[in-house]
């Protein structure tokens, strides 16, 4: 969306549009400004400040709250004195738009000791393990005091030996994943940390707009649009390394050509590319400090982006610290328009015609947390897996009966994390999906005039578009012809390297890229009417109609 003040008009198309118009049920047309002879300009300014700003009711304090908008528009002609006068023929638009926002936002939450964080549980009030007292709160998944894994008795002082800690907890403690404690639980409705975060938002925006107008040949004109977007939401209360970032940029590029025939035919042609990135993306930490945490199998050489701190990791009855939950999000999603419009008035006849013709295409990547992933901790994971062997569990207990302990420890309940699979690029992280579309949109429109007072407009538009692709064939979809169920896959080498072999009863190819043809009759008749009765020289009433039919 091009900045305010470099917007002349915008008009809404509803449902009832004429059939110029198509691709969505509603959109929105804007014009941009353009130079005129006379040198034009405007500059504003738009704040806020949470100094002057009322405190909520409930709050004892204001979040924070910075806020700037300011830019500028000027244009005019095209003029280099002694080189070229371009009065009446070239102007030009230059804009620009900026937003500086910060808004507070509460962290908070329950945060362990130090000393438990450093294995010291003797000042706790806890049950001791293989007590009634202890077995009641684990099946409420509410910590004991931690027993030894490896032989099921209490440590020596209830405290576990720093020496015994797991490269994770040794890695994120000197990271400083777990905040300290700052706040009354009495004062901050049971929580022990609490932080008023300054959440920054960047916006930078500014278009350049050149129009030329070539005499009996018609006017060209061109325009760049560029914005750059930035802000953060709180993934994990660890600072600053547990937020999202969100990074968006955008690039419109924009080309029109009108020309005039005779005093009764106009042509318009526009040829539109836009490259739109979106990208979400945790707060990158050093290379060395990924191979600190001593993580393999995972993917390698991980972009700035994707290179965030191992998180969230979810300790029973506290706050998640760490790295973010889905901190990598990334969307590129270039497209190319052409557009002709032609029109001709012919007696009491208007004839519209043109097309619209699109090519887009949709590259995401939706795998995140490559680094660790999200990492779960229970108190009453010992009871799950204590004394019976399973899961090729090293040790009796496989837990210590203690979330903080079992973190301490590298007992862990559960892990999500992304890994290499089949459909992996090399030199992609994730799983990278690139998705190709088409639009076709001929289509004619007759207003005509019956009467002085009544208009009736026929008109016909063919919206083609082509059912999606996968570039590397990945898609998978329901397959009806098995009556046992299964899916029909787009690879046809699965069925020859082993993933997917014939016979399997579940997968097939079925010959195809996508699950089904484009369909081809995508038409949309379209009839309006405007009838205005007179009553002497006044106008009694004016009905508007409309009838739009879709065929398929």
């Amino acid at each position: 969306i091009l900045s305010q003040d470099a917007i002349l008009e915008f008009k809404e198309q509803k449902p009832a549009y004429s059939a110029a118009y198509g691709f969505s049920s509603n959109q929105i047309n804007i014009i941009s400004k353009s130079g005129t002879n006379q040198l034009h300009g405007t500059v504003f300014e738009f704040g806020r400040n949470d100094k002057i700003d009322a405190t909520n009711f409930f709050a004892t304090s204001k979040p924070e709250l910075r806020q700037n908008q300011f830019g500028f528009v000027l244009g005019g002609p095209m003029v280099i004195p002694k080189v070229y006068n371009g009065r009446d023929k070239t102007f030009w638009l230059a804009n620009y738009e900026g937003w500086r926002i910060v808004r507070g936002s509460i962290s908070q939450g329950i945060v362990p000791t130090p000393a438990e964080l450093n294995g010291n549980f003797s000042g706790l009030n806890l049950p001791a393990f293989g007590t009634t007292a202890c077995n009641s709160a684990l099946l409420l998944n509410q910590p004991c005091m931690p027993i030894d894994p490896t032989t099921g008795a209490a440590f020596s002082g209830n405290q576990i030996p720093s020496g015994s800690f797991s490269t994770l907890a040794n890695q994120s403690l000197a990271m400083n994943f777990f905040p300290a404690a700052n706040c009354d639980p009495a004062v901050c409705a049971g929580n022990n940390y609490r932080a008023n975060v300054p959440l920054p938002t960047r916006f930078d925006q500014q278009t350049y707009k050149l129009d030329q107008d070539l005499g009996r040949l018609g006017k060209v004109s061109f325009r760049w649009t560029g914005s750059s977007y930035t802000t953060s939401t709180l993934g994990t209360i660890t600072p600053s390394i547990g937020n999202n970032n969100f990074i968006e940029e955008e690039q419109s590029i924009g080309a029109s050509w009108t020309r005039t025939f005779g005093a009764h035919a106009v042509n318009s042609f526009r040829v539109g590319r836009l490259e739109a990135k979106a990208d979400q993306c945790g707060t990158a930490i050093t290379q060395s400090e990924v191979e600190a945490f001593k993580f393999t199998g995972v993917f390698q050489n991980l972009s700035d982006c994707a290179r965030s701190a191992p998180g969230p990791i979810a300790l029973a009855n506290f706050a998640s610290v760490g790295g973010p939950v889905n901190d990598t999000t990334i969307s590129y999603v270039p497209t190319w328009e052409f557009a002709d419009d032609f029109s001709w008035v012919h007696g009491n006849h208007t004839f519209y015609m043109g097309f619209d013709i699109r090519r887009w295409v949709q590259t995401r990547n939706l795998a995140a947390d490559f680094l660790g992933g999200t990492i779960g901790y229970r108190n009453d994971l010992v009871l799950n897996n204590g004394g019976n062997g399973v899961d090729n569990c090293p040790t009796p207990y496989c837990g210590t009966g203690n979330a903080i302990a079992d973190y301490l420890l590298g007992y862990y309940q559960s892990i999500q994390i992304f890994q290499p699979g089949p459909f992996s690029q090399p030199g992609i992280s994730g799983n990278q999906n690139t998705y190709i579309f088409r639009y076709y949109a001929p289509y004619f429109e007759d207003s005509w005039k019956a009467r002085s007072n009544l208009t009736l407009n026929f008109g016909l538009r063919w919206g083609f578009r082509s059912i999606p692709y996968e570039k590397s064939n990945k898609f998978f979809w329901l397959d009806g012809q098995n009556p046992n169920g299964g899916l029909c896959y787009a690879d046809k080498a699965l069925g020859t390297n082993g993933v997917a072999p014939p016979g399997n009863g579940i997968y097939r190819y079925c010959g195809r890229r996508n699950p089904k043809p484009s369909s081809l009759v995508p038409f949309a008749p379209r009839f309006g009417f405007a009838w205005r009765p007179f009553h002497g020289n006044k106008t009694v009433v004016r009905v508007r109609g409309h009838l739009s039919v879709r065929g398929s």
